[in-house]
């Protein structure tokens, strides 16, 4: 992948869903939402540019990437079997990852994919959250702004790093 290059959110959470398989996590949507928001907030943080195309919105239980949304909530509330596809094409969302782009994929599944989905909604509706500012400011259903997302795990990072 060139350097700098976003992915489509779909083609992330195929990734993660790939990912997830191998180290036998099974994800539901809610969870699925979930970690591809927090791969755009720590790759934010730690390369300075976003990694998704779109930015999240600020959806009633926590950060949403719609698109990703629309192409899993056929599953209802059940483990995602499928994987996003083009309803153009029938072909799945595929990108190419860099290797550090993986490694940072597999960490944030490690961390997080075995979090209830209402852990990670609690985890991300605390005050002063992208999510909360989002909400109070702009209102429900609105973008959370990358530059709010990057100073959030900025700090996740520092709190971490100073445990």
């Amino acid at each position: 992948a060139e350097v700098g290059m976003t992915h489509d959110p779909r083609s992330v959470a195929n990734k993660i869903l790939d990912i997830a398989d191998k180290s036998g996590k099974q994800l539901t949507i809610m969870q699925l939402l979930k970690l591809v928001y927090l791969a755009n907030g720590w790759w934010l943080s730690f390369k300075n540019e976003p990694f998704t195309k779109t930015e999240a919105q600020a959806w009633q239980y926590g950060p949403v990437h719609p698109e990703v949304y629309n192409a899993f909530k056929g599953s209802g509330n059940s483990v995602i079997r499928t994987r996003a596809t083009s309803k153009a094409t029938g072909l799945e969302y595929r990108d190419e990852f860099a290797p550090d782009e993986v490694d940072m994929l597999k960490a944030v599944v490690d961390s997080y994919g075995d979090h209830h989905a209402f852990a990670l909604s609690n985890i991300m509706h605390r005050p002063g959250t992208p999510w909360t500012l989002t909400v109070e400011r702009d209102g429900l259903y609105r973008p959370i702004p990358n530059s709010l997302v990057k100073e959030h795990f900025d700090e996740l990072r520092r709190s971490r790093s100073a445990a």
